[in-house]
């Protein structure tokens, strides 16, 4: 059955579309997954995966310009990216994201939605086809709380089904204070834990660098856990 699902967050600068493409990446290794950029005017997606030559988006195929197959770029085997429009699309009612790719669902096993962050309408309108949200937040008091209020706002809008993923975790600085436990994030937010991603310098836009560092391999195994798959979370091994 294809999964889809909406990466979101409830402030801006946690790592949601590192996390979106790091996720997809390690999907792809054995599903056909499509990455799709719902942030408009940003287009982190095509920054991070180095695709910026787009000629449609998902705002062309709402309006009938294009088909949904001729907006979709291949960006490496088994992974492909439906990017955002440059600006507000004529039409922007909160299901026009899900209706633009319904005619892609047969050809991928999992859809990937990168929603804007914060918690406006563009969170909804990339949730409105998902079936499936990661909550994205750093252990901090600001963020914690903006993934519990996303949490709040797509269960009101009948998205129930939310994990948190906690990025950029340092044990050592939960020890001391400046940061939260896990345990109370997840206290905080009411919501069942997906992953933890340790604090590490080395992910970026440059993918190929560094295949086995301690983040990619922390996001290959929220993969296998959003692929079924029973995988320890190993927080004794952060630091």
């Amino acid at each position: 059955m294809m999964k889809r699902i909406v990466i979101a967050s409830g402030k801006g600068g946690v790592g949601k579309s590192t996390a979106a493409v790091e996720i997809g990446k390690a999907l792809a290794k054995t599903k056909r997954v499509l990455l799709i950029d719902c942030d408009l005017g940003i287009n982190t997606l095509s920054i991070l995966l180095e695709r910026t030559d787009a000629v449609f988006s998902w705002a062309d195929v709402a309006a009938g310009r294009c088909e949904g197959k001729e907006a979709v770029i291949r960006t490496e085997e088994r992974l492909d990216l439906l990017p955002a429009p440059n600006s507000r699309p004529d039409r922007a009612e909160r299901d026009i994201i899900a209706k633009a790719v319904s005619d892609l669902q047969a050809d991928y096993d999992c859809m990937i939605f990168d929603a804007p962050a914060g918690l406006g309408e563009g969170l909804l309108r990339a949730a409105a086809g998902a079936e499936l949200a990661v909550i994205l937040a750093t252990a901090d008091d600001v963020s914690v709380r903006g993934a519990g209020k996303a949490a709040e706002l797509l269960a009101d809008n009948g998205l129930k089904d939310c994990r948190l993923l906690l990025n950029r975790y340092s044990v050592k600085a939960a020890k001391k204070g400046r940061l939260l436990t896990v345990d109370e994030a997840m206290e905080r937010t009411f919501l069942r834990l997906l992953g933890v991603v340790p604090e590490d310098k080395t992910i970026g836009p440059a993918w190929e660098q560094k295949p086995n560092s301690p983040a990619r391999q922390a996001f290959r195994r929220v993969a296998d856990r959003l692929d079924g798959k029973n995988v320890p979370f190993l927080l004794s091994k952060i630091k």
